[in-house]
């Protein structure tokens, strides 16, 4: 059986996160190792999702210091996650 990588593991994770407290369809993917994009139409407000990706991110960027800062956190987590909430024409 094929391993994951880190990113994915982490993508896997939020995505079963996701899937069990909102009725919407995301798609989770993850373009570049330490990267993950998160997308859906319409539903649930990016506000809310973003409190759940949130948990899954390592830090910010700080554009005053030019520099990634690390948070300590508890479970597993990426540098990056994109949201986007598309809307239905």
């Amino acid at each position: 059986m094929r391993q994951l990588n880190h990113t994915a593991q982490v993508a896997q994770l939020l995505r079963k996160e996701l899937k069990s407290l909102f009725p919407d369809k995301f798609q989770v993917y993850t373009p570049h190792h330490g990267c993950i994009w998160v997308k859906w139409t319409e539903g649930t407000l990016t506000e809310e999702i973003e409190k759940i990706t949130n948990k899954y991110e390592s830090g910010h960027f700080d554009g005053m210091t030019d520099s990634y800062v690390y948070e300590h956190k508890n479970n597993p987590t990426v540098n990056y996650i994109f949201t986007k909430r598309e809307k239905v024409n």
